[in-house]
């Protein structure tokens, strides 16, 4: 498991496990290269592997170029004082 900052899971190396696949999960994606290389907060859901057409295929996220995720913080249970 390779985990920085405590919260962010290194994708290449530590995909989402059972407890996080096909759930929304906050990313970092690498966007573009080069000199305009860039990174950007995304939202995405590591798929679950799958057969499809009894050809099995492994989990891959729904977003391209992922290079971290972490799991989403859990909401508060209930909202009060809202002004």
């Amino acid at each position: 498991m390779s985990i920085k900052n405590g919260v962010w899971h290194d994708a290449a190396i530590d995909p989402p496990g059972t407890g996080n696949i096909n759930k929304s999960l906050l990313v970092i994606r690498q966007i573009s290269s080069g000199n305009s290389l860039h990174y950007r907060y995304d939202f995405g859901i590591y798929n679950a592997s799958v057969t499809y057409g009894g050809i099995p295929y492994e989990g891959k996220w729904n977003k391209r170029n992922v290079v971290y995720w972490m799991p989403l913080p859990e909401g508060p249970d209930k909202i009060t004082d809202i002004d």
